[in-house]
């Protein structure tokens, strides 16, 4: 699929009722949107706390897709302002064009915009997926806290077009709103006797240390020390189960991480390891942008594992976090349960698949059989067992 570059000039109503001219400019070549990466960013660092719509990291994951995705880079203008960014990509599935975001879900992908301009914006971009761009299926995630979701579903139901609504997994969070020693006593007696089995685990093992480097240092052994345990790791196991060599997020994180904390000042990154007897058995890698620090990246020797040395990292990160006093929230990403020790609040995603014509229609309809989806599921399951 062929775009370049395109604008769409519209006249749009906003909610108090006003008419304007909303320009979308929508670029699929990747080289071509560089040149628009000040201004992505700096209407991204404005308005927006999510690190993961900076230019760098939306660019490398375009890049990361495959050759039959055709990345959509959307930049919604009024009166040659930028008001709204969505950074979507197209591909092919049995004869049909399925849009969705550049960006996996556990980013919390978005279409982000000024509150006012947010369904004007919406619409003009569902008008244009199904139009223009003739997809026959839209699948995309939202937080769940995001009022996106409300507009592109009543966007589409004004349209005619069949909709698929399911949950999908959340992300813990963890206010910092006091000192560590409250937040240890709120957690109870459970969690600290917990900390101190594994920190006298340790002990006993040998001398241990938790390493913290900001990635300007620079070192250039840094990535391949992370790679290294992360191919020790229970990932590795999954990872050749499904013929992948390595995880495709990690560059991502590391070389997205670099550019962002060079190009925009109050970003920042960091890399943390736990060391056991002068080996590395475990690594976090943490963005800080905006007064939250989001656990991008963590994992640990499997080897190792009766020490907990992924629990006592990432405690001793949080810790470090309360204790320098200039973080608000800590993002977790994603819902995993070794992250109940420190938190209990979770914030929801919600998945909508939107089809139009009929073949998509048969295909959503397909998909949303739970038997057919369990049946697919345990061939799935059954094959991984023979490989």
């Amino acid at each position: 699929m062929q775009i370049g570059i395109l604008r769409i000039n519209l006249a749009s109503q906003i909610n108090d009722g006003t008419c304007m001219n909303l320009s979308l400019h929508i670029i699929s070549d990747i080289e071509k949107i560089a040149a628009q990466h000040e201004t992505w960013n700096n209407f991204v660092n404005k308005n927006f706390d999510n690190p993961f719509i900076l230019y760098k990291f939306v660019e490398l994951y375009a890049k990361s897709n495959d050759s039959h995705c055709t990345p959509l880079f959307i930049i919604g203008e009024t009166d040659k302002k930028t008001i709204g960014i969505a950074p979507l990509k197209v591909h092919r599935n049995f004869r049909v064009n399925v849009a969705t975001f550049v960006m996996p879900p556990e980013t919390s992908p978005d279409f982000f915009t000024y509150e006012k301009f947010k369904a004007p914006f919406i619409d003009r971009i569902v008008d244009y997926v199904f139009g223009r761009l003739k997809c026959g299926i839209v699948d995309l995630t939202f937080p769940a806290e995001s009022n996106s979701f409300r507009i592109f579903k009543n966007s589409c139901q004004g349209r005619g077009i069949q909709l698929h609504v399911e949950p999908y997994h959340g992300r813990r969070i963890l206010k910092v709103d006091s000192d560590w020693e409250l937040f240890e006593r709120s957690r109870g007696g459970k969690f600290r006797r917990k900390i101190r089995k594994i920190q006298k685990k340790l002990d006993r093992a040998g001398l241990h240390r938790v390493i913290c480097l900001e990635r300007k240092n620079r070192e250039s052994n840094v990535f391949k020390k992370i790679l290294k345990i992360d191919r020790l790791s229970w990932k590795e196991h999954w990872r050749s189960k499904r013929r992948m060599n390595f995880d495709p997020d990690l560059p991502i994180h590391w070389f997205g991480a670099a550019e962002s904390a060079r190009t925009v000042p109050n970003f920042k990154n960091t890399v943390w390891f736990l060391e056991l007897n002068n080996r590395l058995i475990a690594y976090a890698i943490v963005h800080i942008y905006k007064q939250i620090a989001t656990i991008a990246k963590t994992s640990y020797d499997q080897r190792y594992r009766s020490y907990y040395p992924g629990i006592y990292l990432i405690n001793s990160i949080i810790e470090a976090l309360f204790k320098q006093g200039k973080i608000r929230m800590i993002d977790f990403m994603t819902d995993m349960e070794f992250m109940r020790t420190w938190t209990n609040t979770v914030l929801g995603r919600v998945r909508i698949l939107a089809a139009k014509g009929k073949f998509s229609k048969l295909m959503l309809s397909f998909y949303c059989n739970k038997e057919i989806r369990k049946t697919l599921r345990n061939v799935e399951c059954q094959f991984l067992r023979m490989i």
